[in-house]
């Protein structure tokens, strides 16, 4: 087809419409149809035509910012976000301000998409050795003493690659009878319970999923964790070293990687600045903002300041050092339909 011809390097797998992607695939139904121009883009957006369907649908349906007006503003958003910007912020900087809501909803949808980016890898291309270690941060939802929250990370020692993170409550830090902190009536904090176990069982889930055999995990003293990972490696494939929490901690910690990783976090994510209004209300906004942090930091970030290469590309998940555009190029949530982040479809001109 002439159409074809004008545009050769992309073909779509199926017709990505939610009408036609749940069909069997028959790539055969789809083709080319024309270009059109926004302001957005002033080069052209391909349209395709759904021969089954008898509908049209762009190249843009299978991109995450899929309906978000100012798409060039993303790089900039995601930068903002994950150097301790709040959302406010993030919001009114820059030449065209966005609103508050627009930044909500781009870390919502760029969130779920950094989790499902984090999966995929898992699920398809981490396989690594060595040692892994796995600790755990506090913060809060609404109030310090009566929500807290635990967040286990678990990541590679020599790549710094962080293989899995997880959010979940922590019991209050008062009494139920205890008044002084909360006017609250006490019958409010009964149903909120420790489900720090669960939070970390995730978490080595994943590291029974991507461990080579021999390898090490090593965490501080705390007891549940040697009963969680004999739960989850039944085997003993995966030795387990402890080390005392009480040690400076100073590049000679044998656990500094992943206490200089939470550090990190800390410094990137305004949700966890200590003594400051920034604090998640929902811990489902926190979760989603980890996801984009450690998404960011896995594939845009290098390892180390004098690296040229990230984390990923160390631990061999992808070739090249992504951009910020990179990490949110491609939906991961139409089933067999979803374009592999780990190979563009599109050469470097078309992007």
């Amino acid at each position: 087809m002439a159409g074809a011809r004008r545009f050769p390097f992309f073909h779509p797998p199926g017709c990505p419409r939610p009408e036609c992607h749940r069909l069997p695939l028959d790539p055969d139904q789809v083709v080319y149809f024309r270009l059109y121009r926004t302001k957005g883009y002033p080069g052209g957006v391909p349209l395709f035509s759904c021969l089954r369907g008898r509908h049209t649908f762009s190249l843009r349906r299978y991109s995450v910012e899929f309906y978000l007006h100012r798409p060039h503003k993303t790089a900039a958003t995601i930068d903002r976000l994950v150097s301790s910007c709040s959302l406010r912020q993030a919001a009114r900087a820059g030449r065209k301000a966005l609103s508050r809501s627009s930044v909500e909803r781009r870390l919502e949808r760029f969130g779920l998409h950094s989790h499902r980016l984090l999966r995929r890898a898992l699920r398809e291309r981490l396989r690594l050795g060595g040692e892994f270690q796995l600790d755990e941060a506090e913060s809060f939802e609404r109030d310090r003493r009566m929500a807290p929250l635990t967040i286990p990370v678990l990541v590679h020692r020599e790549t710094r690659y962080t293989a899995a993170l997880s959010v979940a409550t922590l019991a209050p830090r008062v009494k139920a009878g205890d008044r002084r902190f909360h006017p609250r009536p006490a019958a409010k904090l009964l149903p909120r319970r420790n489900r720090s176990n669960r939070a970390v069982s995730r978490c080595l889930s994943a590291l029974v999923r991507v461990a080579r055999p021999g390898s090490v995990l090593s965490t501080d003293r705390k007891p549940s964790y040697a009963m969680l990972l004999r739960r989850m490696d039944p085997g003993g494939s995966i030795s387990h070293v402890v080390h005392s929490s009480r040690l400076p901690r100073t590049s000679a910690n044998p656990l500094f990687p992943v206490n200089h990783l939470l550090a990190m976090a800390r410094d990137g994510l305004s949700r966890l600045r200590r003594r400051t209004w920034c604090a998640s209300k929902k811990r489902r906004r926190l979760w989603l903002h980890l996801g984009l942090y450690f998404a960011w930091k896995n594939f845009v970030r290098p390892r180390f300041n004098e690296d040229r290469k990230t984390a990923a590309q160390f631990a061999g998940v992808t070739r090249r050092r992504w951009r910020m555009r990179d990490l949110v190029r491609w939906r991961l949530d139409l089933g067999a339909l979803s374009i592999s982040p780990w190979e563009s479809a599109l050469p470097a001109a078309a992007r």
